[in-house]
């Protein structure tokens, strides 16, 4: 992840245009004049364009790329239905949750007045507030089932003396994730975590050892999600590697099983000895160098695993030895499956057991250990041996 130095905050302001464009006008002021914030609105020259993509793709994407802050006003309309059959507001609103940034949502209070009405009488006539009732869905959703805080609004000084406020807050908070980031040092193991690992680092909730393996965990699996599916559907765009020569085929497939066996001995190694000793024993804190370094060398091994198969991909035989090239290529789906799974499980039994009630006197232990299989050869090894015989090596 790159972080840039030196930016002023980015603020995407999200609603229908039309109805709000008045209170749109209004908070891009408050943000740019008042503040110094680059204010990001759709109908504004200064949005930054893709004129490749559409309007629906140039606004999901400048979320994710731009936005560092999401502030979402809704009024009495829906607005227009995409394809999928939410409007571009909502999309926005799912977009900005994806991606984890503070959220700031501002209902008009016309909307909210009814909102318990409607709930009971979804089927109510609301034309005299809003264009459709999918409104009053989306304002439940955001509110109950997303429990995101919502701020009633009338006019636009409502938002902007509440934005004022707010990020006073936000700001405040991040003078204290600085201070606790300066003293914990500036070593290497806080300058490779971001998001929710850097949270949990800095904050160090109960079980926070274990909190933050398990994200660092997930964090890579998912920066690997791409070559997950090149691997998933055979797909290397790299160079093909020709191997007619029987000899130097049986050469680079030994020498791929080498690599294999020594990557799942590695990873053993970092799970039953070096984990344990990262975590620490009971009642002592373990080291946040030790289970970022566990951690990101066990992501370098499920990467490593996944383009060790890829290269399976690229190989042009002859047709009579594809499939030792294939027997040898699955032989990396024991280790792969592995990592992914056990993250799974790992973090399942590890929400389960947080949500236990523990003490001093009774604590609750819960089992992490990792039982790793190791690459099934047998056939490989038959195929190989039986190519040798017929070269009489």
């Amino acid at each position: 992840m790159t972080v840039s130095a030196g930016r002023i905050p980015c603020v995407f302001i999200s609603s229908t245009c039309y109805d709000l464009s008045q209170i749109r006008h209004d908070i891009k002021d408050f943000l740019e004049q008042d503040l110094g914030y680059e204010a990001v609105l759709s109908e504004f020259e200064s949005f930054p364009l893709d004129p490749s993509i559409g309007t629906v793709e140039n606004c999901l994407r400048v979320v994710n790329e731009r936005a560092d802050l999401f502030v979402l006003v809704l009024g009495g309309r829906y607005g227009n239905i995409t394809d999928n059959g939410k409007s571009v507001t909502n999309l926005e609103y799912i977009h900005a949750r994806a991606k984890g940034i503070p959220i700031y949502i501002f209902v008009s209070k016309s909307i909210l007045s009814i909102l318990s009405v409607w709930k009971d009488n979804p089927d109510m006539d609301v034309s005299s507030v809003a264009d459709s009732p999918r409104i009053f869905e989306f304002a439940e959703q955001v509110r109950s089932h997303d429990n995101v805080w919502v701020y009633p609004f009338e006019q636009a000084q409502d938002i902007t003396k509440t934005l004022q406020t707010q990020f006073s807050y936000l700001f405040y908070d991040g003078l204290l994730h600085r201070k606790k980031l300066l003293s914990s040092g500036t070593g290497n193991a806080m300058k490779k975590i971001y998001g929710d690992a850097l949270k949990i680092a800095l904050e160090k909730p109960s079980a926070w050892e274990y909190l933050l393996f398990g994200e660092l965990l997930q964090q890579g699996i998912d920066e690997c999600y791409e070559i997950r599916l090149d691997y998933k559907n055979n797909i290397n765009i790299g160079n093909k590697k020709v191997l007619k020569e029987i000899r130097d085929l049986v050469s680079w497939l030994e020498n791929k099983i080498t690599e294999i066996l020594t990557l799942t001995e590695v990873l053993g190694k970092l799970f039953n000895e070096m984990l344990p000793i990262a975590f620490g024993p009971d009642g002592v804190e373990g080291s946040l160098d030790e289970i970022v370094y566990v951690a990101d060398r066990t992501m370098s091994i499920y990467k490593t695993a996944l383009d060790w198969a890829l290269d399976f991909d690229a190989v042009s035989t002859e047709e009579e030895y594809e499939k030792i090239v294939s027997t040898a290529r699955s032989i990396s789906t024991n280790l792969i499956d592995d990592i992914e799974n056990y993250a799974k499980l790992y973090n399942k039994k590890l929400a389960e057991a947080l949500l236990l009630t523990a003490d001093e006197e009774n604590p609750i232990h819960i089992d992490l250990s990792w039982s790793l299989r190791s690459p099934i050869i047998n056939e490989f090894i038959e195929e190989v041996t039986n190519l040798r015989r017929k070269l009489g090596i």
